[in-house]
């Protein structure tokens, strides 16, 4: 059995009326029909919402970063060339890490 056949409406065709008179609503806006730098109401306002929202975050980021973590930063290399004479240690390898690079470059006699 064979379908019916439908008319495919379009939709720049299509205009609805709500309420009584001539008032004409036009119909809603197909998702993603709209770019980032269209001059609309509608996407200006909401380009300026998103500045606002990463803007303010990328000032309280940075802010954060300034005062919060850049301090402990200058402090601990404050004086470090007064101190760092005193250091004595020892270098502590794993040896399985040394096995492992002699098995990767294939040095025979490496340890």
């Amino acid at each position: 059995m064979k379908r019916p056949e439908t008319p495919q409406s379009n939709i720049d065709d299509v205009t609805t009326f709500t309420g009584s008179g001539d008032q004409k609503v036009p119909p809603e806006d197909p998702p993603f029909s709209h770019g980032f730098l269209d001059n609309d109401p509608e996407t200006s306002k909401a380009r300026s919402i998103y500045f606002k929202i990463v803007g303010g975050t990328i000032f309280l980021v940075l802010t954060y970063v300034i005062w919060g973590v850049l301090p402990i930063y200058w402090a601990s290399v404050f004086k470090l060339y007064d101190h760092a004479h005193n250091l004595h240690g020892w270098i502590v390898v794993s040896i399985w890490s040394v096995l492992t690079l002699c098995l990767r470059s294939e040095i025979r006699g490496c340890l």
